[in-house]
């Protein structure tokens, strides 16, 4: 197997057996400027130098990387908006939302009713967007219009390089993306006229070292927090389906003891980590695992290969909760996730549910994975839902 089949048919619809047989030879040079880190030391060691693997990829000339500050931000500009950030993302605002979350998870699967019905589309998607969405302070009415545009931004930052091909679901995406930041501009002045018990207002108010977010900058940090806070989510729930579908002990399991719930959590993100490639830009000239990566190489830091390396937990394709070291899912160093802590209560959230609700799920037909290298997760996952004698 060459390097390039990383870009290959196999790995676009599985790409750990790719990984597998990739891993163990340090730096993969995969195009003439381009590498992939696919051990978890390699991976581990750029993460947690951002000096040397820069995440400000305006040189990509791609406009959506210019336009999301936090994720493409170095050092000093990434610390002052993290700073600020984490002044108004609190884990208080998170617990203020929880209970309203619980509802929702209630309502949307009993809207599923006994099934079948395809999860994806009538859980997955709609939770952790309105989610975000509730934590931001976007008017229920909006709700809808935050997964397309969600997902406008992402294609947008994957197909939107200015010499790239106009065809038309880039322009589509683009309108889509232009929508959103003119849409949560416009809240944001308003929250600035009206402050509410949302993160947009937080933003608005947040201060640090006498200095403040304009409005510009809050308006997309929160297109950025909701691509990252939905898209993300959407695919961990979707792996979490799955695994509870394919495995009734487990259920079971969990049932007994649901102090298990969040280690599972974990494993899941682990295995089937929802980010598999951040990209970096090389500063200086770097060695990994001796070989040198040239300044201004683009890298794709394999988070899910690294999570899989046998050399950082034996046999680390199966799942064992509970006895693992902390894992790569949410990166690592000053770039982890701001929001990892909403994504893993969502995912507490629904598994407690199904877990009140059924006493057993079952896939119904054969789960399609979403196509792609970048991402991991499911397009289409169809259940039927068993309902506990209690709960019917």
């Amino acid at each position: 197997m060459t390097p390039h089949e990383l870009f290959g048919p196999a790995a676009r619809r599985d790409q750990f057996p790719v990984y597998a047989v990739l891993r163990g030879k340090g730096p993969v040079q995969v195009g003439p400027t381009r590498w992939a880190l696919l051990d978890h030391q390699d991976v581990r060691a750029a993460l947690a130098d951002p000096s040397a693997f820069s995440s400000d990829l305006s040189s990509q000339d791609n406009p959506m990387f210019a336009s999301s500050p936090l994720i493409f931000d170095d050092p000093p500009q990434h610390t002052r908006i993290r700073r600020l950030v984490g002044h108004a993302f609190t884990a208080r605002q998170v617990a203020v939302v929880s209970p309203w979350l619980s509802t929702l998870a209630a309502t949307l699967l009993d809207a599923m009713g006994s099934g079948p019905a395809d999860v994806i589309s009538g859980y997955c998607d709609p939770f952790p967007t309105s989610a975000i969405a509730r934590l931001l302070g976007v008017p229920s009415a909006a709700h809808g219009l935050l997964k397309q545009w969600s997902l406008d931004r992402t294609y947008v930052a994957y197909h939107g390089n200015r010499d790239a091909r106009r065809t038309p679901a880039l322009e589509a995406a683009e309108r889509g993306s232009a929508e959103c930041a003119a849409y949560l501009l416009e809240l944001v002045a308003e929250r600035r006229a009206r402050p509410q018990e949302d993160l947009l207002s937080g933003l608005a108010a947040a201060e640090a070292e006498g200095t403040r977010l304009a409005d510009e900058e809050i308006a997309a940090l929160g297109g950025v927090l909701l691509s990252a806070g939905n898209v993300t989510t959407t695919r961990l729930l979707s792996s979490l389906f799955h695994l509870l579908g394919s495995s009734a002990d487990l259920m079971h399991r969990l049932r007994g003891d649901r102090a298990l719930i969040a280690p599972v959590i974990e494993e899941v993100l682990r295995l089937e980590s929802p980010v598999q490639f951040p990209a970096r830009i090389t500063t200086r000239d770097v060695e990994l695992s001796g070989t040198t990566i040239p300044a201004g190489h683009f890298v794709m830091v394999g988070l899910g290969s690294a999570n899989h390396d046998g050399v950082y937990s034996p046999d680390p394709d199966c799942l064992r909760p509970g006895e693992r070291p902390p894992h790569l899912a949410f990166g690592y160093g000053i770039h982890f996730c701001a929001g990892a802590a909403l994504a893993r209560q969502e995912a507490a959230l629904t598994v407690h549910s199904i877990l009140d609700r059924y006493d057993r799920i079952e896939l119904t037909t054969a789960p399609v994975r979403e196509e792609g290298l970048a991402h991991r997760g499911y397009a289409h996952l169809v259940l039927r839902f068993w309902a506990r004698p209690e709960a019917e």
